[in-house]
């Protein structure tokens, strides 16, 4: 990842990758105990779920009545292979269904495929989660990801959406700039939008360089 210090306007720091894992982890359990503790989510649905394990670490998950991790089957098999074999079959704190989705398919939706588990209640508000996926969708994929958040969304959801912005004066079909992604979230409904950035006050945790 070093390669890409240049991009991210990060020259000289090599281990940027690694510290910004570890910040955006710490912001997503505080956002998951924020909205866990206020009672108001019925649901989490993790988007690119990959090989996450909070509802396993994290005792919060106990206030959601179902964790949905979404992910391509190749993912999913992978994970149930290493959650057995290698952790041990460990116990999460809620339910958790696993949704198998290629979210660049044109021919289902986020909605049809957690409506096919018939444990999801799209009628009730739940938390969206897309941590590290929507730089990987490429132009097109990029937006269908917010519209199916946005059909399977109801009344009171959330959606914390992690993305990259471009670099100044490259577009580039993976990025989002913060312009972009207001327009495509308030054009599917979202309304009450929040921005932190890498460095800021909010997604730091004295992490980031201050010279």
């Amino acid at each position: 990842f070093c390669a890409g210090c240049p991009y991210f306007g990060l020259d000289g720091w090599p281990e940027f990758h690694r510290t910004w894992t570890a910040v955006r982890t710490k912001f997503i359990d505080d956002r998951v105990r924020e909205y866990s503790g206020a009672g108001s989510y019925a649901q989490l649905v993790n988007l690119g779920s990959g090989m996450d394990t909070r509802p396993y670490r994290m005792e919060e998950y106990g206030a959601f009545a179902g964790v949905f991790d979404v992910d391509m089957q190749v993912v999913n098999d992978s994970r149930r292979e290493i959650f057995h074999k290698i952790l041990k079959d460990p116990k999460p704190h809620c339910p958790v269904h696993t949704v198998n989705l290629d979210c660049l398919d044109e021919s289902t939706s986020l909605l049809a495929e957690l409506t096919a588990t018939s444990q999801f209640a799209a009628d009730k508000p739940s938390v969206f989660l897309a941590e590290g996926l929507i730089m990987y969708l490429g132009e097109t994929g990029k937006e269908k990801l917010i519209r199916d958040v946005s059909a399977a969304a109801g009344a009171g959801s959330v959606f914390v959406l992690q993305f990259m912005a471009p670099k100044a004066g490259t577009p580039s079909a993976n990025a989002l700039s913060e312009e972009e992604a207001r327009r495509v979230l308030k054009e599917n409904g979202w309304e009450q939008l929040r921005f932190w950035k890498f460095g800021e006050e909010g997604l730091n945790f004295g992490r980031f360089p201050s010279e």
